[in-house]
């Protein structure tokens, strides 16, 4: 991980958001899909901690997702829009 993190939040199993200090670039941190054998990724993501902020505030702020690659075997964070996406119930 890069130094000069902050904590901003913790969502709940394992799953974190942290701002790097210096650039105000967010980072998510999600281990639950990773293979035991694999290292978690720590992952940059499409916010800056004014937009994370925002988000929070209109209430469209989505916890950091892991994407895992299968042909590549590794793991990406999800864009913003692949997360809302993937929280859509379409079941209506």
């Amino acid at each position: 991980m890069p130094s000069g993190l902050l904590p901003l939040c913790h969502w709940g199993c394992a799953i974190y958001s942290f701002v790097h200090c210096p650039s105000g670039q967010v980072y998510g941190w999600d281990p639950n899909p990773v293979e035991p054998e694999d290292d978690v990724p720590f992952f940059a993501q499409e916010y800056s901690i004014n937009s994370w902020f925002e988000s929070w505030i209109l209430g469209t702020l989505q916890q950091p997702w892991l994407i895992h690659e299968p042909e590549s075997r590794t793991y990406r964070g999800a864009t913003i829009e692949e997360t809302r996406s993937a929280l859509i119930d379409d079941t209506d």
